[in-house]
């Protein structure tokens, strides 16, 4: 499964770009499952064969351990809308106990576990 969890969906041109290439597809040609901010219950989540996730914000939180219920993707708490992000790059597995997202980055999960980075700033 690859995914995308984000603060604010798809805000930067680099977001975007890795969004496409990951697909390999032109936007309007993707199959996706966008998982916005009100989404809180874990059961009602279909993911896609072959396409991608991307959470936005809330939706992002159910991917770590925030919420009870959690699809346990990453074992590690999440934070959006931080003023403050992780330093772009490579991230290590077993990820830190805390992972913080800005408005403008994003937790890119290619591969568990060794293809975990975080995009933007």
């Amino acid at each position: 499964m690859r995914v995308i969890l984000t603060s604010a969906g798809l805000e930067t041109e680099e977001i975007k770009e890795c969004f496409v290439k990951m697909t390999g597809k032109k936007m309007a040609n993707v199959k996706a499952l966008f998982i916005p901010t009100a989404a809180t219950d874990a059961g009602a989540i279909e993911v896609l064969p072959n396409g991608m996730v991307i959470g936005v914000s809330a939706g992002s939180l159910l991917f770590s351990n925030n919420l009870a219920g959690n699809l346990g993707l990453i074992n590690t708490k999440l934070d959006v809308h931080c003023q403050e992000g992780e330093t772009r790059g490579k991230l290590a597995y077993p990820l830190k106990d805390n992972v913080r997202l800005t408005n403008t980055c994003a937790l890119v999960v290619r591969a568990l576990p060794d293809e975990l980075e975080i995009i933007g700033e």
